[in-house]
């Protein structure tokens, strides 16, 4: 071996445009996953609402009652007055509706389903 070989083979220094563009490349990975995992949660939080509109999660009950403005409960939580249209979970439910004032009620017992809808009549004047 001559003395002015070098001991180890000369190679090219790296090339810095290649780390530069490696280095960009990561960083705008590292910043674009959370930010695509952010867009694809907001969607899939949406998403219920969006099939809620296609297919109706509630039923839809309308209490009617003579003379109007009777109190109605709905599973003992006073719901409003008459006439009164409510969104109720599927399932079974009590009504009750009445005036104090009269001193008379009425009770019902209703299952609803999804998408379904119906009416209750009372008549407090009898």
């Amino acid at each position: 071996m001559k003395r002015n070989d070098p001991l180890f083979a000369e190679v090219a220094p790296p090339r810095r445009r290649a780390l530069k563009i490696a280095a960009a490349l990561g960083v705008l990975l590292a910043l674009s996953l959370p930010a695509a995992w952010l867009v694809q949660s907001v969607r899939s939080a949406r998403a219920p609402e969006r099939a809620a509109g296609m297919h109706a999660a509630s039923g839809e009950l309308r209490v009617f009652s003579r003379p109007a403005g009777a109190e109605v409960y709905v599973d003992g939580a006073l719901r409003g007055v008459t006439p009164l249209t409510l969104e109720l979970e599927p399932g079974q439910h009590s009504v009750r509706v009445g005036s104090a004032r009269l001193g008379k009620w009425r009770n019902a017992d209703v299952k609803m389903f999804s998408g379904s809808s119906g009416q209750l009549d009372f008549d407090l004047a009898e």
